[in-house]
């Protein structure tokens, strides 16, 4: 029997889309028809790995995703828990050399001691 034949009712039988009727009459056609049992474990079995493959690509894109997720999730963890702050620059204060307070103490001291002896005389 050619395979063009029975190609709908084999399409027909793995969807489980005939009646009980016609599933009975293609089975009692199966136990007989040892070339179209084996054209019908063929077709299963395709459809079965296409299944699984389309299972397995989605169990692989949503690992892709989780791992997004959680690199994501990392890289936030790590950007809050480890900010780095750069210094404060307080631009209303100047800065003044360190020297430069030496100097003016040494002025304000020299300022007392010519006030103290203008005072004295």
């Amino acid at each position: 029997m050619p395979q063009i034949d029975y190609f709908d009712l084999i399409d027909k039988y793995l969807r489980n889309e005939m009646t009980p009727e016609e599933s009975s009459a293609f089975e009692k056609t199966l136990a007989h028809n040892e070339e179209l049992r084996k054209e019908v474990e063929i077709r299963y079995d395709i459809i079965v790995g296409i299944r699984a493959s389309e299972q397995k690509h989605i169990l692989d894109e949503l690992e892709k995703i989780d791992h997004q997720k959680l690199k994501t999730s990392k890289l936030k963890e790590t950007t809050k828990s480890s900010k780095i702050q750069s210094p404060k620059i307080d631009n209303n204060k100047k800065n003044i050399p360190k020297y430069s307070w030496w100097f003016i103490l040494i002025l304000v001291l020299g300022l007392i001691v010519i006030l103290l002896f203008l005072m004295t005389k």
